[in-house]
């Protein structure tokens, strides 16, 4: 059994591996956080979009039934105006979650390769993503599209309120 260096250290082959191996436990578990996390935040603003979507109708409705005060005119701008801002932080929220479940992704790579394993778990996701159609249309690109055409509409609603106003 060799002796290796690491950060200065002596470990031995033996042990190195079983760093390597309780890293490579703490790396999946994060990116199954990361996961887990980029389809939860995509539940709730779905949700939340949704419902934004049928109060700004319910809102509408009433202009043409010619029952809506004054607060109710604001809120044909307010509510669009919140939603756009709402659309943008969770589109950060899912870019930071993005990079983080990349970052775990090429660790478990590396951790891979180290201990080699030319197959495993985290290399065959990072293969699969490269084969078609998920090369030209990815979970991460589909989000992204979804985000910027949720924010043209509510930017259309939200300029739709500032003239009926």
């Amino acid at each position: 059994m060799g002796v290796v260096f690491v950060s200065g250290q002596k470990r031995s082959q033996t042990q190195l591996i079983q760093s390597l191996q309780v890293e490579y436990q703490a790396v999946e578990a994060g990116w199954r956080f990361f996961s887990g996390l980029r389809f939860a935040v995509l539940s709730f603003a779905a949700t939340m979009q949704f419902g934004l979507f049928g109060g700004y109708q319910y809102v509408f409705a009433q202009v043409e039934a010619k029952k809506l005060s004054e607060l109710g005119f604001a809120a044909l701008w307010v509510i669009p105006a919140f939603s756009m801002i709402a659309t943008l932080v969770i589109a950060l929220i899912e870019r930071r979650a993005q990079t983080l479940y990349l970052t775990c992704l090429e660790r478990g790579i590396g951790i891979e390769a180290a201990l080699g394993i030319p197959d495993g778990h985290f290399s065959q996701i990072k293969s699969t993503s490269r084969l078609k159609p998920y090369r030209w249309v990815p979970y991460t690109r589909i989000i992204w599209i979804i985000h910027a055409l949720v924010g043209i509409v509510w930017f259309y609603l939200f300029l739709t309120g500032i003239y009926l106003r």
